[in-house]
């Protein structure tokens, strides 16, 4: 048995997400459900920032979803960005993880206002992955389709977030995800049926 993951990668200007895909792992997920078909896979994966070589955890899948679920979101957000009414006068671009960071540091110390509610309510569904480790928010900024990307690093008494964006264009960003999400789930319904 292979105990690496396959890497898979979408690049960017400024960065990478790097996923780590458990094939053999997935594999034997994908053959224990019960409405398994030939077209059906259950992919696990890590996922990674990565800059300049450095890796940053997003996702770490201790209990995973099934991965495939999640590049399906992600590819349907970079062909339709969302877009927020007057998001620049909340938020500077590239600044939505900054702010959430701040809203929840007002929570915990009991000193949010109704208003900031409001805004969070408004700016929570452009988050596409939100996990415990980092988080990936694709939304659109002055017309400009934005993904920006935030590792949470936790120290001993605090967390350090490490946060990039850039800009990408749609439909190749869109075209991208779904070829990978079609090489990822061939390479995995490879290994089951050719153990």
């Amino acid at each position: 048995m292979n105990n690496k993951p396959t890497v898979f990668k979408l690049n960017f200007l400024k960065f990478s997400l790097e996923f780590d895909v458990w094939v053999e792992l997935s594999s034997e997920w994908t053959e224990t459900f019960p409405k398994y078909t030939p077209d059906f896979v259950f992919a696990i994966a890590d996922t990674y920032l990565s800059v300049q070589g450095t890796r940053y955890a997003l996702v770490l899948e201790d209990h995973p979803g099934n991965f495939i679920v999640t590049l399906e979101g992600l590819s349907k957000a970079f062909l339709d960005p969302k877009k927020i009414p007057d998001i620049e006068n909340i938020i500077g671009c590239g600044e939505l993880h900054k702010w959430m960071i701040n809203f929840w540091k007002k929570i915990e110390n009991e000193s949010v206002v109704p208003s900031e509610e409001v805004i969070y309510d408004l700016l929570f569904p452009i988050k596409i992955v939100d996990a415990k480790e980092g988080s990936i928010s694709i939304y659109r900024y002055k017309n400009q389709p934005i993904i920006e990307i935030s590792a949470y690093i936790h120290c001993t008494d605090s967390k350090k977030v490490v946060s990039y964006w850039n800009d990408f264009d749609p439909e190749t960003k869109y075209q991208e995800t779904k070829n990978l999400q079609q090489l990822i789930a061939a390479c995995i319904r490879n290994v089951t049926r050719n153990p």
